[in-house]
């Protein structure tokens, strides 16, 4: 299994684990057996979140927990209703991956209000709205400082690059803080343009089609997730392109 395979699962572990000292604090009357964990996640299209998933139900079946798996597709509204409906069947937790950070408080005031303890996993609750019992997810800072060093050395130190973004969720605000962060020491190496994709890849896709158009020296993108794949038509637009993975997304670079 891949190291972020390994990751990804070890996130469902933390969360499984944690949820019966929980539960077993009497915030739930059920018992175990029929203990039921909501879980509402931003996406399935990326691989992340269908790694996830799997570790979830493989963990879940140890505790002999059902799982109610249901995907926002980006849109805070639909998730917001699929939080709403999993407080109608009186899940005993709730696991929340938001699809926008600062939107989610009030989803998760109401399942405070209904007696459910909520988590989340890889995308925080930035709204400063109701109670989370843990966030669970990975140093996306460093990650970014690490996307950062990559490109600083594949560009050796100079060059015009872009940021493909997803602004509203913190694991990649995190991402592209650690990116800035690193790349300040590096002057030469020019962020030409941050442009939010959302995630999505025909947005990615078709933003970066236009930016080749709009920056024909480009030297270098930063796709934010695996998703992110803005990054192919820059190594279509050239015959030296190519391309390093990071824990965190892509990095794409082409020398002149």
């Amino acid at each position: 299994m891949a190291e972020k395979s390994w990751f990804r699962v070890l996130i469902a572990v933390a969360f499984l684990a944690l949820i019966p000292l929980v539960l077993a604090g009497g915030l739930q009357a059920a018992n175990k057996e029929n203990k039921r964990i909501g879980v509402a996640l931003l996406t399935r299209e990326h691989e992340f979140y269908r790694e996830l998933e799997a570790g979830l139900a493989t963990e879940a079946k140890k505790y002999n927990y059902k799982l109610s798996i249901l995907y926002g597709e980006f849109d805070h509204g639909k998730q917001a209703a699929q939080v709403d409906e999993l407080i109608a069947k009186r899940v005993d937790a709730l696991i929340l991956a938001p699809c926008d950070s600062k939107a989610i408080g009030d989803a998760i005031l109401k399942a405070n209000a209904a007696g459910i303890p909520v988590f989340t996993v890889d995308i925080a609750n930035l709204s400063g709205k109701g109670k989370v019992v843990a966030h669970i997810a990975s140093d996306n800072v460093e990650g970014g400082r690490q996307a950062a060093r990559l490109m600083v050395e594949a560009l050796k130190g100079k060059g015009k690059v872009v940021i493909i973004n997803h602004p509203n969720v913190t694991s990649v605000m995190d991402r592209v803080s650690g990116f800035r962060e690193y790349l300040r020491d590096y002057p030469k190496v020019e962020i030409m343009a941050d442009i939010p994709a959302w995630g999505q890849r025909g947005r990615a896709m078709s933003i970066m089609e236009d930016l080749l158009l709009m920056l024909p020296n480009l030297n270098g993108v930063f796709a934010i997730n695996d998703d992110s794949v803005a990054g192919q038509a820059f190594l279509e637009n050239g015959t030296r392109g190519f391309r390093k993975s990071t824990s965190v997304g892509e990095c794409f670079f082409y020398t002149h």
